[in-house]
């Protein structure tokens, strides 16, 4: 089963043309590209036309995916992206499904199905901070996906060395594979001591977002050493979808011991 292992970048806004797109990732040694297919918030498809580009991107031997920013009653939207991904072969989909989805178990079972029905590949969800950070977040449910990537940007560098950890290991609770997610809209000595500060178990590092990187960030991507965890094997079919949830009076002391049961506010 594929999943996205090393460094990879969101892309919202395309480069100007496929050549353009390859050649800075190559650049900054990425392995993977995740195209952005519907945002709830506006309620639009982005990155239309993104098959050419990732047409070149299978050309150079780097994969890519799509995702879509989905609410609870964005299921038709979400819908049309798994099949989408199917048709086009992606090498992996997720959904980011954040604090909307409080209280919406429901829904998000129905998320669950419909992305599985549709889409044969590797299915993943997004999210900020801590895991069980939010309270009626449907946790649960969404375990029954393949990955997640969990997002700890701390844009204000205010949330201690260990942040990354905690939110890691807490991911790692539900999920046999987890990607951190980062954001490179911070200067590139910044980011690269963010990255720096990542587990060496990551399995995967998903930059925010291949439309705000400069000439310096690409630079800077490429000169930051390989994890230790982006080359062990990913996880078996017979392994996911997704570890079975763990009964809360038996999760909330080990949680407690890693510091995640605090809520922490992200900031895109």
């Amino acid at each position: 089963m594929n999943f996205p292992r090393g460094q990879w970048v969101w892309c919202s806004y395309l480069p100007k043309n496929p050549t353009v797109m390859v050649t800075q990732a190559i650049q900054a040694k990425l392995d993977g590209v995740h195209f952005l297919r519907f945002h709830n918030a506006t309620g639009k498809a982005y990155c239309n036309g993104f098959e050419s580009y990732a047409a070149e991107l299978t050309k150079a031997g780097i994969p890519w995916g799509v995702w879509a920013q989905i609410g609870p009653g964005d299921i038709e939207q979400a819908t049309k992206v798994a099949r989408e991904a199917q048709s086009v072969k992606a090498y992996c989909l997720h959904y980011a499904c954040e604090a909307e989805w409080r209280g919406n178990t429901i829904e998000a079972d129905h998320l669950v199905q419909v992305a599985k029905s549709n889409y044969k590949g590797p299915i993943g969800i997004s999210n900020f901070g801590l895991y069980k950070g939010m309270q009626n977040w449907p946790y649960k449910q969404f375990a029954a996906l393949d990955f997640a990537i969990a997002q700890a940007y701390d844009m204000e560098e205010s949330l201690g060395d260990n942040y990354q950890a905690d939110v890691l290991n807490g991911w790692a609770t539900a999920y046999d594979f987890v990607s951190v997610g980062l954001s490179a809209t911070k200067k590139s000595q910044v980011f690269a001591e963010d990255y720096e500060s990542t587990p060496e178990n990551a399995q995967g590092v998903t930059w925010w977002e291949w439309s705000r990187f400069s000439a310096n960030d690409w630079l800077e991507l490429s000169s930051l050493p390989t994890k230790d965890g982006f080359t062990l094997p990913d996880p078996t079919p017979q392994d996911q979808p997704g570890k079975p949830e763990t009964e809360p009076n038996l999760l909330v002391p080990a949680l407690a011991g890693l510091g995640v049961l605090a809520l922490m506010n992200r900031g895109k």
